[in-house]
């Protein structure tokens, strides 16, 4: 970078930072928020996945470019933005579509984690917290299938991921299209948006199982399709961690005297 940046070309170099900062962001907080705010023991967490994005690549990273002379990418200020959601988003859909994983994803959402998360991220029992809450009646009540999507949610073009935002009040989760050569592209950002028009030519041809599935590729169409899409008999499809105990914690006694399966009958 600093050869082309000194021979003239600092404006390709800023363009393929901006590009790759952001496609690795998207693949990051997927793998590593959930893992670290959900996934870690609470007795082993110690920094929050947000103070970790701040401390080790915000101050970083953005030391490093200026110091080479680049610019902080032209979305910066919505990266900032994103790292107080993405994850929560990319962690309560990873649960959801459990079947179509590999492990046993963590609920991660017991009471004592219910605090740490609201003391790292005030605001997230009146977000998240409520729509983990209707999970958790729906686990008690018998009816495991509501908590089964019916069908996937749309998947980015280049990033592969779906749209995610604040969840409830002030939900800001929207998705984004652009038109090209015939075809409509879908896109879960902004950004992902216009890294399509650099090279549209170099994204023309993906489909991501979405398409697939819109276009009828997939039968039966559904999610079932979509699961035998992957190839996964039930034994290799991915269940709750703990076997749903986060959802009874407080209604021990409801589980004990079958009272939310027998309202769900």
């Amino acid at each position: 970078m600093k050869v082309l940046i000194a021979n003239g070309k600092k404006a390709e170099v800023q363009r393929a930072v901006d590009i790759s900062f952001w496609r690795n962001w998207r693949l990051f907080f997927t793998l590593t928020g959930p893992a670290i705010d959900y996934h870690t023991p609470l007795a082993h967490r110690g920094k929050s996945f947000k103070e970790f994005v701040q401390e080790y690549i915000i101050a970083q990273f953005e030391r490093a470019i200026l110091d080479l002379g680049l610019d902080k990418p032209w979305y910066w200020d919505y990266f900032v933005e994103t790292i107080d959601y993405y994850h929560h988003g990319a962690q309560l859909e990873i649960w959801l579509v459990r079947k179509t994983v590999f492990w046993d994803p963590s609920g991660g959402v017991t009471q004592a984690e219910r605090v740490w998360l609201e003391e790292k991220y005030p605001g997230w029992n009146d977000t998240w917290g409520k729509m983990w809450d209707v999970v958790a009646e729906n686990i008690r009540n018998g009816r495991e299938d509501l908590t089964i999507p019916e069908a996937l949610p749309m998947l980015c073009n280049i990033c592969g991921l779906s749209a995610t935002g604040t969840a409830n009040a002030g939900h800001s989760c929207r998705g984004y299209t652009s038109d090209h050569d015939g075809r409509r592209y879908s896109f879960c950002s902004p950004v992902c948006q216009w890294i399509f028009a650099q090279e549209p030519a170099r994204y023309a041809d993906h489909k991501s199982i979405i398409d697939r599935y819109v276009d009828g590729e997939i039968q039966p169409a559904n999610f079932e399709g979509v699961l035998q899409s992957f190839d996964m008999a039930p034994g290799e499809q991915g269940k709750d961690a703990s076997n749903y105990e986060w959802a009874w914690e407080g209604h021990e006694h409801e589980r004990d005297v079958g009272i939310g399966v027998a309202e769900a009958a």
